[in-house]
């Protein structure tokens, strides 16, 4: 016996399978350092490729499916995944988002790697259609932001009645959180009635 065979290398990548030798009839056996040796041979080291995983935390974004590759593999970026009232910002190595991670000219590296899904929270506009009363400002927030109802316009002879959803004026809206892709909101009034009194001084009774 020759050599110290029972040494297992290392290779980025993959999987030490043994040594192995090509016998005179061409065929390849695994050679260990029990096998006694008469002649120079060419011992080669035999290995397999490892697979890995990119996991994505879409951080209550929709699903993206896991990506399984060998090592050094071509990486094809997946499609980008959706969250209501929120702007995909891309992927990072680290749940607080200091490092980004690009699927440009990416491969597959030797071990598994989780991607966070950042989010940009987008902002949504209430919009006030007075019919008449006097300027009330659009409200601008941020998705699901607390709202508060802006001052009650005013309108001369008439009662301000509230803000509806619809134009029809059948949808009373009540103001809680800053709704997805925003709303327009009418103003309903109801028309004042006034009165008229007549002082006779001494005639008949008007």
């Amino acid at each position: 016996p020759v050599g110290n065979f029972d040494l297992v290398p290392t290779k980025e990548g993959y999987t030490f399978l043994g040594w192995y030798v090509t016998d005179k009839d061409g065929k390849e056996k695994e050679f260990t350092s029990s096998h006694v040796i008469n002649e120079s041979i060419v011992v080669t080291a035999k290995w397999s490729i490892n697979q890995y995983t990119i996991s994505f935390e879409e951080n209550g974004g929709s699903d993206v499916t896991d990506i399984t590759l060998d090592y050094y593999s071509d990486i094809t970026r997946p499609t980008n995944p959706t969250k209501e009232g929120h702007t995909f910002a891309g992927w990072y190595l680290d749940s607080e988002f200091k490092e980004a991670y690009s699927f440009e000219n990416a491969k597959m590296p030797s071990k598994n790697m989780t991607l966070y899904a950042k989010w940009n929270v987008n902002e949504y506009t209430i919009s006030f259609e007075e019919n008449g009363g006097s300027n009330v400002e659009n409200i601008t927030l941020p998705y699901q932001s607390s709202v508060t109802a802006p001052t009650a316009p005013t309108k001369e002879g008439y009662t301000f009645g509230g803000w509806y959803s619809d134009a029809e004026l059948t949808n009373a809206y009540t103001f809680d959180k800053m709704p997805l892709d925003g709303i327009t909101l009418y103003a309903k009034w109801t028309i004042n009635q006034y009165t008229i009194a007549f002082e006779e001084n001494g005639g008949s009774e008007v």
